[in-house]
């Protein structure tokens, strides 16, 4: 099990927040056998908050192992993270 950790904007009605309530809710159901944390990032120059925005963040959840997640499984992540942005994104254009 692994702790995934990703910035995320504050739920609002923006096409950011409105992503970002989405992968609240689905990303713990995709992957379960894992926990997510959701970091939320305001008052941000708009550089730095492009920069650290729905990024995926792995560690292993016991801390004394060195080991974290491997590369395909962030890589896993994160695509789910993209493709939920992109839904989000075309339910915001309709």
């Amino acid at each position: 099990m692994y702790v995934f950790g990703i910035a995320i904007a504050p739920d609002d009605q923006s096409h950011f927040g409105r992503a970002s309530a989405a992968l609240r809710e689905r990303l713990p159901a995709l992957f379960p056998e894992h926990r997510f944390e959701f970091l939320t990032v305001g008052n941000m120059p708009a550089e730095k908050l492009q920069e650290l925005l729905f990024n995926v963040l792995g560690a292993p959840l016991d801390r004394a192992s060195n080991e974290g997640p491997s590369a395909e499984l962030v890589e896993r992540v994160q695509a789910a993270v993209d493709d939920i942005l992109a839904v989000a994104s075309a339910r915001s254009v309709n």
